[in-house]
């Protein structure tokens, strides 16, 4: 059953980032006007790929995950990390700014999730 359930957490972050990697991209390039292509990428589509992937695999295992989601984030960010590196070492802080917003946003919801609960 905990296999099922990361397996759909996984892909559901893959195709969410995926969606939404134009809004990850634009929002790449607005916070950083001056680099017209930061990454051998031009693409904002391209670029908000691995921040997007970042973001709900932060952000789904922080909310859904067990007893070792922490572990199972730093092996997932790996592969993003790896891609962050190669494209934009400079800027390496926005990825990890953004899963830091998905990991508050997540801890949010747990919080009033426990509060109502009661």
């Amino acid at each position: 059953m905990k296999f099922i359930k990361f397996f759909v957490i996984i892909l559901l972050a893959i195709i969410l980032g995926l969606l939404f990697s134009p809004w990850f991209g634009f929002l790449y390039y607005s916070s950083f006007p001056f680099e017209s292509s930061g990454s051998f990428i031009g693409s904002k589509s391209l670029v908000g790929i691995p921040i997007g992937y970042t973001f709900f695999i932060v952000l789904f295992f922080t909310f859904f995950g067990g007893i070792k989601k922490y572990w199972w984030m730093g092996v997932l960010l790996l592969p993003a990390l790896f891609i962050e590196v190669l494209l934009d070492l400079r800027h390496i802080y926005f990825p990890i700014i953004i899963g830091l917003l998905g990991w508050l946003l997540a801890q949010g919801v747990l919080a009033v999730k426990v509060r109502v609960g009661k």
